[in-house]
């Protein structure tokens, strides 16, 4: 079964976000990548493990929280 998540960032300090036009480009065959730290919490696409690589993916949000909620596909 498939489902849907949508993700709301609160307090975002950085980002990096990709033109509409470019998204059906995306390649998510490397899923995305979620990391917290003390401060912040930094959402990217890709497989990546520590905050200086998720910041160098194709898109990326740091924020202070982040909610998520699970709907169907």
């Amino acid at each position: 079964d498939w489902i849907s998540i949508k993700l709301e960032f609160n307090n975002v300090s950085d980002a990096r976000l990709l033109d509409a036009s470019k998204l059906s480009l995306l390649d998510m065959s490397d899923g995305i990548s979620i990391i917290k730290n003390d401060n912040n919490i930094t959402f990217g696409i890709g497989e990546c493990y520590n905050e200086s690589s998720i910041k160098n993916s194709s898109s990326y949000i740091e924020s202070q929280t982040i909610k998520f909620e699970e709907g169907q596909f």
